[in-house]
């Protein structure tokens, strides 16, 4: 017959081996708990990585491009202008604006005195007089046609209103 001390000698080291075991058990699923979350981490920084490339892209096709405008405005009481200008962040080349048929506030001879204008810079504008009376019609349009640095036409139809 074995001895109790015996007995509860191996129930002890049952019970250590067990508990050892136990301990093991949740170090490994917590260890795959933290290497499902740093995964996810890598994941998350990757895409933010790649939006923001993608943004940096775009800013630096955005400095590339030229942005004409035109706007009608008010000087004194009774005078008028049409402003043309480059809002963009590059230069356009080979400006020029047309004027279509029913368009009278821009007389022709305005326009081809001051274009086609062979580059404008960046806010840079030209201004042209403008003919308002008491009949001309509330919207006029006109079209700036313009290239950029990739040498491609550009147009933009702009609505002069007053």
């Amino acid at each position: 017959m074995e001895s109790p001390v015996a007995d509860y000698s191996s129930l002890a080291s049952a019970i250590i081996a067990g508990l050892a075991l136990l301990v093991s058990l949740v170090a490994l699923v917590l260890g795959e708990m933290r290497n499902a979350r740093q995964k996810k981490f890598v994941e998350t920084q990757h895409e933010l990585n790649e939006r923001l490339l993608a943004r940096e892209l775009q800013n630096i096709q955005a400095s590339n491009k030229a942005d004409m405008g035109a706007k009608l405005i008010k000087v004194g009481k009774t005078n008028y202008r049409v402003k043309v200008w480059n809002q963009g962040e590059a230069t356009a080349y080979n400006v020029d604006i047309r004027i279509p048929e029913g368009t009278n506030v821009i007389t022709e001879r305005e326009v081809s005195d001051k274009f086609p204008m062979e580059f404008m810079e960046r806010h840079q504008s030209v201004e042209l007089i403008a003919f308002v009376h008491m009949q001309t019609p509330r919207k006029q349009p006109i079209e700036i046609v313009w290239s950029d640095d990739d040498g491609q036409d550009k147009k933009k139809s702009v609505y002069l209103t007053f």
